[in-house]
């Protein structure tokens, strides 16, 4: 594959994951607007739905409704946390590529500066999605904020963002060990 066709693969990936973030953040400040009685009924819907299998793993006593809608929270803000950190991910290549044509003009240490401070902005994105959830749901009849949502929403993004970060850095560990394979087969 060739340089101009990667970029453009990335760039539509890029695009794919706006996109993803998007109408998962719409899905999340959706759910906050619904008011609780009908919100209560969705989570017994998925409840009945998700019995058989989380009674395989957990207590009969445990399989409630709230534990449903606990679980919603964290899954959304999971799957939120991999589409943001992939997003970063992405970004964090790109400036890899352009890091290693410009060696000469940049160093390490703010090309790490940079990652950090893409890593915090992500953090703080999700951080701020969570935080509007919670406050939509002052508006929505008989629902109420919970600062305890907002820590398991970021719990969730956490462990998304942390998945990531276990990919990239395999990928990484690979790409490294095919490189070095290459190297010493070049010099036998």
């Amino acid at each position: 594959m060739n340089e101009k066709s990667l970029k453009e693969r990335h760039r539509k990936m890029r695009i794919l994951l706006r996109v993803l973030i998007v109408v998962s953040i719409v899905f999340a400040w959706g759910h906050s607007m619904i008011p609780a009685t009908e919100s209560s009924e969705e989570s017994g819907f998925v409840l009945e739905l998700l019995r058989p299998v989380l009674s395989v793993f957990l207590p009969e006593d445990m399989i409630t409704g709230l534990f449903v809608r606990k679980l919603a929270h964290f899954c959304e803000y999971t799957l939120m946390g991999l589409e943001m950190s992939a997003y970063a991910a992405f970004i964090i290549r790109t400036n890899n590529v352009t890091f290693r044509e410009e060696a000469d003009k940049t160093d390490k240490k703010t090309h790490r500066k940079q990652t950090l401070r893409l890593a915090i902005n992500t953090v703080f994105c999700g951080l701020a999605v969570a935080f509007i959830d919670e406050t939509i749901q002052i508006f929505s009849p008989g629902r109420g904020p919970e600062i305890a949502d907002v820590w398991l929403d970021m719990g969730g993004f956490v462990c998304g963002g942390m998945i990531i970060v276990l990919i990239s850095l395999i990928k990484v560990r690979c790409i490294k060990r095919k490189y070095q394979e290459n190297i010493s087969d070049g010099c036998t």
